[in-house]
């Protein structure tokens, strides 16, 4: 069926096409409970009877309007068995749904880093991203310094570069970005956080409008890899047409390989394009890792492995410091090895006004010779000055629990109390560390460890467990130790 036909049925219908679809087939239908020829036998036995019974009829009625009269209850018959024949017209449309493009932009602090550019094609490179040259410039051109425009910086920040390349209006990237359908941006660092919704969920278009406020480049972590995957794996609408990553390719927190996500897309027909931030050629030092808990004590000594890399520097001495709350605390000076080094630095927190504080653990490594080499990492951390209080519920003295008591009342740092469903009662009411019964919803709340051994749950009861599983959603911690007797099996079906 040629096209002016096809668009000639169209507006006859008056059909709602769907969106980015056109008229394909059309084909008539009956989908009645009978086939079409038993409706005609019927309409045929009920023409013929009408026209006998109209033709036995005597009266005033003349033989021309006798047979009109039959020919229209014919009709009608007719006109019923076709209604019952339910038929249908059937449009068949075509088309392609447009699914946009993911824009991918890394938010991890080595994005704050500045590049040394030092030849003349990486300067010039930086000049196209800042709409210093037409994007047409080939870098073949820029033989020397010289032919760099004068107001090309030198070691521009890597996440300026991309907020100048996404703004330079003779690149138009965001323009051809959502030419495929609509434009979804997403900035990652340890997870992905789209830009496309505001905090209440409403749709704020593509999120460009939002990026200079929120692309900040101050996370702590970056899984490159299991971002690109993330985005393969959302439940919401389709696959993307292109995933468009801007990163200067760090990744420290990824358990996928970017290899591997690569090839995910690849099997899932999205091509993948990495746009690299960072300098070729240019020397880099970077810290790859701070490892550090989440809770200090004041004077504890905390040893804290600082990982770091050095790339194309290959003489000098690099000064690796540990910082506190902007206040260096440890300092060590190594020769620059390229590669990966590791530097355990020491050093004890002092108490301070308050019992407890929360401050920025930082790690950095600078070039003495030149210190615009340089990187840092921070890891929030919390200090205290407070014994770790623990609670622990066991149903027997079991080789477990003697362990643990040992070790808990040993530590200078823990606050240890015992609760022993099958304990003798002298010793459970001899005093601390031992409770003689479960204690009151406030002072279980108290504490900062639950350790839950072989206790039946009928010894707990119901309202105890209540308040054990409102503990654990307040942030307290619990730790279950399986036995032969009770747990984990007695607390199936409880809260």
């Amino acid at each position: 069926m040629n096209e002016t036909v096809l668009d000639w049925l169209h507006k006859l219908l008056s059909a709602d096409a769907p969106e980015h679809a056109v008229l394909k087939s059309v084909r008539f239908d009956l989908r009645g409970l009978f086939p079409w020829w038993v409706a005609v036998l019927i309409v045929v036995a009920a023409g013929a009877g009408t026209f006998f019974l109209y033709r036995r009829e005597h009266g005033r009625l003349g033989l021309f309007r006798r047979g009109l009269m039959a020919l229209l209850r014919t009709a009608a018959i007719g006109l019923l068995a076709f209604l019952l024949l339910r038929p249908t017209v059937v449009a068949e449309y075509l088309g392609q749904r447009p699914r946009g493009v993911d824009l991918l932009i890394d938010n991890s602090q080595s994005m704050t880093l500045r590049d040394r550019r030092v030849t003349p094609p990486d300067r010039m490179r930086v000049a196209i991203a800042l709409n210093l040259v037409p994007p047409q410039t080939s870098l073949a051109e820029a033989v020397s310094l010289g032919s760099v425009p004068p107001a090309t910086p030198t070691n521009p920040e890597r996440a300026q570069l991309v907020r100048d390349v996404l703004a330079n209006p003779r690149l138009h990237l965001a323009e051809d970005l959502r030419k495929p359908g609509t434009l979804r941006v997403f900035l990652f660092g340890q997870n992905v956080r789209g830009l496309n919704t505001d905090p209440s969920g409403e749709k704020t278009g593509d999120g460009l409008e939002n990026l200079p406020v929120v692309f900040k480049a101050d996370e702590s972590r970056t899984a490159l890899g299991d971002a690109v995957n993330n985005l393969l794996l959302r439940k919401e609408g389709d696959l993307p047409s292109a995933i468009v990553v801007m990163t200067d390719g760090r990744d420290n927190a990824s358990k996928l390989p970017l290899d591997e996500a690569a090839r995910q897309c690849a099997r899932a027909g999205v091509p993948l394009f990495i746009y690299g931030v960072g300098s070729p050629v240019g020397g880099l030092l970077q810290v790859k890792d701070l490892a550090v808990t989440d809770t200090l004590f004041y004077g504890d000594t905390v040893a804290v492995p600082v990982r770091w890399r050095a790339q194309g520097i290959r003489q000098g001495r690099v000064a690796v410091a540990l910082t506190l709350g902007g206040k260096e605390v440890a300092r060590r000076e190594v020769p620059v090895r390229d590669g990966e080094n590791t530097e355990v630095l020491t050093f004890v927190p002092r108490k301070g006004a308050s019992a407890e504080e929360k401050l920025n653990l930082g790690a950095t490594v600078k070039l003495l010779d030149d210190p615009t080499f340089q990187d840092g990492l921070q890891r929030p951390v919390r200090l205290v000055d407070r014994r770790v209080k623990v609670l622990y519920i066991e149903n027997a003295p079991r080789w477990e629990y003697k362990f643990l008591q040992t070790a808990l009342l040993r530590d200078r740092r823990v606050e240890a109390s015992f609760m022993l469903a099958r304990g003798d009662t002298g010793v459970l009411h001899s005093g601390k560390p031992f409770l003689p019964t479960f204690p009151r919803r406030d002072q279980l709340f108290g504490y900062d460890l639950v350790i839950l051994g072989d206790v039946p749950a009928d010894y707990l009861g119901k309202q105890h467990q209540e308040w054990l599983r409102d503990f654990v959603k307040e942030g307290g911690g619990l730790v279950v130790i399986a036995g032969r007797e009770h747990a984990p099996a007695d607390y199936a079906d409880t809260p």
